[in-house]
């Protein structure tokens, strides 16, 4: 997202943060009963007063935006309302600690719960929130583990700058999300993003590199898997490659790998895109043909095809160039050129035999495409 649409999008939704500005990042807790006690609607309730609980806590000195994870955690972002002189942790990290144990002791005042609270190290909005919050997720599972009733932690500067994660590689949508749904370009994408960021910031990682390669050579076996084929029958070499854990020597070797693998994946599947698209024109050309003397129209065949009307039409141009319909009025005219020159039947009577139940619109119809009446025609083949 460009600077100037998050800036947008930061002013419709009503987040006080500040491009580039300093942000503090917390995680609450609630005790492990809290949710048996609750029923989903009580929960709300609670959750929705312990975040007013924290605005109110922090607001002389911050904005607070909260919003709830999926571990269930309430994560709290604590934006300076003011710019802090000489960083955040300097200007206001002592109010921050104070005013943690003060939100924890409300908590348990008013609402009569239990909560821990973890507040990370200072960052920058938006490249560090990520990072921050899931530097605040391993370290409560280290500091706070399954225990009760804590007191307020507060991380340290080199408990955060410690732990590095392969963010481009988990952020939604993921990449076997992307391949499943035969989205080719955004799964392109995705890759090169996550190869970028390897070699940006990974390059000497042999951990992260390997972590990528097992999860991507993951991704590729079951979408193979998953369409009835074996993963070492569509990459060929690259399989025995991938078998030796050679991709997963350097970034460079994985980058390789994967563009190649990705990129015969991606014929496959275009491949046979066009060979399915290929059969269904040849079945609506089959039920045409087969049903010239009928009502024939896009919404019959495509009932017979077991598609949309829509899809059929769009699917027919696409492959051929032409509109269905000038298909069924070109195989319908042929037939009656046919007609004409070798049957003794009557105008009105190859009208009716070419599904056109008004013999004048059969006449109009053909002296538009060829020039002459159908009588014309017929006697000048006489």
């Amino acid at each position: 997202m460009s600077p100037e649409r998050l800036a947008d999008k930061l002013q419709s939704l009503e987040v006080p943060a500040r491009l580039g500005g300093e942000i503090a990042v917390a995680l609450v807790r609630f005790k492990e009963s809290f949710s048996a006690d609750y029923d989903p609607f009580e929960m709300s309730l609670m959750e929705y007063a312990i975040a007013n609980m924290a605005e109110e806590t922090f607001e002389e000195t911050f904005h607070v935006w909260s919003c709830k994870d999926h571990h269930d955690y309430l994560v709290l972002v604590l934006i300076p309302k003011q710019e802090p002189e000489g960083g955040g942790e300097r200007a206001y990290g002592s109010h921050v600690r104070r005013m943690g144990n003060q939100l924890q002791i409300n908590v348990q005042h008013y609402l009569k719960l239990q909560v821990s609270v973890l507040i990370g190290a200072w960052g920058r909005f938006p490249g560090d929130v990520t990072r921050l919050y899931d530097n605040l997720l391993l370290i409560f599972s280290r500091r706070f583990g399954s225990g009760k009733e804590l007191p307020v932690y507060i991380a340290e500067a080199s408990e955060m700058s410690s732990i590095g994660t392969l963010q481009r590689l988990y952020e939604p949508p993921l990449l076997i999300h992307l391949m499943e749904a035969g989205d080719w370009e955004a799964a392109r994408d995705k890759l090169e993003a996550i190869m970028q960021e390897l070699e940006d910031e990974w390059a000497e990682s042999a951990e992260h590199v390997t972590e990528a390669f097992f999860n991507i050579f993951a991704a590729f076996s079951h979408i193979a898997h998953k369409n009835g084929r074996q993963l070492s029958e569509m990459i060929d070499a690259d399989y025995a490659r991938g078998k030796e854990l050679i991709p997963a020597k350097s970034a460079a070797h994985l980058g390789v790998w994967v563009r190649s693998v990705f990129g015969k994946f991606r014929s496959t599947a275009l491949q046979e895109t066009r060979s399915a698209r290929a059969v269904a024109v040849k079945e609506a050309q089959k039920y045409i043909l087969s049903n010239l003397s009928g009502e024939l129209s896009v919404q019959s065949i495509s009932d017979s095809l077991r598609m949309h009307p829509a899809y059929l039409s769009r699917l027919y141009k696409l492959e051929t160039g032409e509109n269905i319909s000038d298909y069924i009025t070109r195989q319908k005219l042929e037939k009656a050129l046919q007609l004409l020159k070798f049957s003794p039947l009557k105008i009105y009577e190859i009208a009716i035999e070419i599904g056109y139940q008004n013999p004048n619109y059969f006449i109009k119809v053909f002296k538009k495409h060829f020039g002459l009446t159908p009588q014309e025609y017929r006697n000048a083949n006489a």
